[in-house]
């Protein structure tokens, strides 16, 4: 990944760096609240008008949103008061399984369930596995560009965070979808 990075214009490269420290999990501070988060967010957002990363920066506060609500509503707590354009719907659904965003986003009930039998092994599985294919989606609409980098890096974050929770499995998943994309 760093090799082919180095081959970007430095503008491009800039952006690059500037979502993966939104998104790779290495490159956050522990200690950052939630506010912390959406905060850098939006600054994030105000500044970058290229729309594969803004989309991959939604999407990830999209996902931290309803993934958080289904664990705030299971410790008994209330509906999330942080950012996004879910949050009204989650509000006003609360008390729905699929928090009134199951049409759009049909996997919500399958993981309320997963964290209600306390299955957290699936229930990541499945929150990568939704985030890598919506992000390997969007980018087989886009090739040799940057948007299609943008994508890599985006689902380079998803497998980073896999082989760092099962390295067998996730080397394992490499070479498939090494497999998969040279077809050797």
């Amino acid at each position: 990944l760093e090799e082919r990075l180095s081959t970007l214009p430095a503008d491009d490269l800039l952006l690059i760096e500037r979502l993966r420290d939104l998104l790779f999990w290495d490159r956050q501070r522990n200690d950052m609240t939630d506010a912390e988060v959406f905060d850098r967010l939006e600054e994030f957002l105000a500044e970058v008008k290229n729309p594969a990363a803004r989309d991959v920066a939604i999407f990830r506060s999209d996902l931290r949103t309803i993934v958080a609500a289904l664990r705030r509503r299971r410790l008994g707590m209330g509906p999330p008061t942080g950012f996004g354009q879910w949050v009204p719907t989650i509000k006003r659904n609360w008390g729905d399984p699929g928090l009134g965003l199951a049409g759009r986003f049909p996997w919500i009930v399958k993981l309320d369930r997963l964290l209600a039998t306390g299955d957290l092994e699936e229930a990541n599985r499945l929150v990568l596995g939704i985030t890598y294919e919506h992000w390997a989606r969007l980018a087989s609409t886009h090739h040799f560009s940057f948007e299609f980098m943008v994508y890599y890096v985006a689902r380079w974050d998803v497998l980073d965070r896999w082989v760092g929770r099962n390295p067998d499995a996730g080397k394992e998943r490499l070479k498939q979808l090494v497999t998969e994309a040279i077809g050797e």
